[in-house]
């Protein structure tokens, strides 16, 4: 039964996904961010559908936008507009797509031919065990930008203050803090840990107690630092904030540099301006929450793609 279920989601999900990709090479624009129902209306006759965050528009295509709502629009040339009444689609003058629309595209490719909801990550799954402190982030080799990361873990009742070490999986050299009585700490030496390293850590009560099994992380290299940045650059360069009407941007950047904790924190804040998620967003947020070990909400995420249009 539980095969026959995941037959059914990949069929769900694979049709929109063909259609989605063979769109892509008529994609004129990508919807970065929306306020209120906004439509987009085909050529013709045809009923127009409500816009969604990561919607590919094709020229002659029209946005119906309501008084009060706007929409946020990538070009193929590179150049971002927002737009507040009703606008048709333009056919391109450019030919060739700069770097921050074709990597949207391939990415959203990427996003929509994930296998994370067929084969979630069970091995990376975040589960508190009785008596033990289990990492809880970072975990999964997942990147880190700060060289200062936060660790955060499950706490065990009755504990008084816990020990936390981490080991340079380079090296072997290895660490160890004591770190009071909260679960969540930050080092306070910020030459604690080493650009471009992978770390393993673990934490345990100071009083003893059963171990839980140590996490893995890495810290973003120097190069992958600046390509993030640059990238970033790139958004603003087309008009756009980073931490503002180019969150969705934003995010898919951050999954691209493998930094999913950064990509979940801008999508959730994406989801906090109110505009309304399409499939796009919801693959891409299961499969950041399948990549941190959060496999219920990203089995949601999943069901919500599948139901989206």
């Amino acid at each position: 039964m539980r095969a026959l279920r995941r037959t059914l989601l990949l069929l769900a999900l694979a049709l929109p996904a063909a259609a989605a990709v063979a769109q892509q090479g008529a994609a004129v624009a990508v919807i970065v961010r929306l306020s209120g129902a906004v439509r987009v209306a085909p050529p013709g006759r045809a009923a127009p559908r409500a816009a969604t965050v990561g919607m590919r528009v094709a020229a002659g295509e029209r946005l119906v936008v309501p008084r009060g709502a706007s929409a946020v629009l990538l070009y193929r040339s590179g150049r971002a507009e927002t737009v507040t009444r009703d606008t048709r689609i333009a056919a391109p003058r450019d030919t060739a797509a700069p770097g921050v629309f074709r990597q949207t595209l391939r990415t959203l490719g990427e996003v929509s031919s994930t296998d994370a909801r067929l084969q979630p990550n069970r091995q990376g799954m975040i589960r508190p065990l009785a008596g033990a402190a289990v990492p809880i982030e970072p975990r999964n080799e997942v990147a880190v930008v700060s060289e200062r990361p936060r660790f955060v873990w499950f706490a065990i009742p009755g504990a008084g203050g816990y020990v936390l070490q981490f080991r340079h999986l380079g090296t072997g050299a290895l660490r160890r803090f004591p770190v009071g009585r909260d679960t969540a700490w930050t080092p306070p030496d910020p030459d604690a840990l080493e650009r471009g390293a992978r770390y393993e850590w673990s934490v345990a009560a100071v009083d003893g107690g059963r171990a839980a099994p140590p996490q893995r992380f890495r810290i973003l290299s120097r190069a992958g630092l600046d390509s993030l940045e640059v990238r970033l650059a790139e958004v603003q360069a087309a008009g756009l904030s980073p931490d503002g009407d180019g969150l969705f941007l934003t995010a898919l950047i951050y999954r691209d540099a493998g930094l999913l904790y950064h990509a979940r924190t801008a999508l959730d804040r994406l989801a906090a301006t109110g505009g309304r998620a399409g499939r796009d967003v919801h693959l891409l947020r299961g499969e950041v929450y399948d990549g941190l070990g959060m496999l219920s909400h990203a089995e949601a995420e999943f069901r919500l793609a599948a139901a989206s249009r």
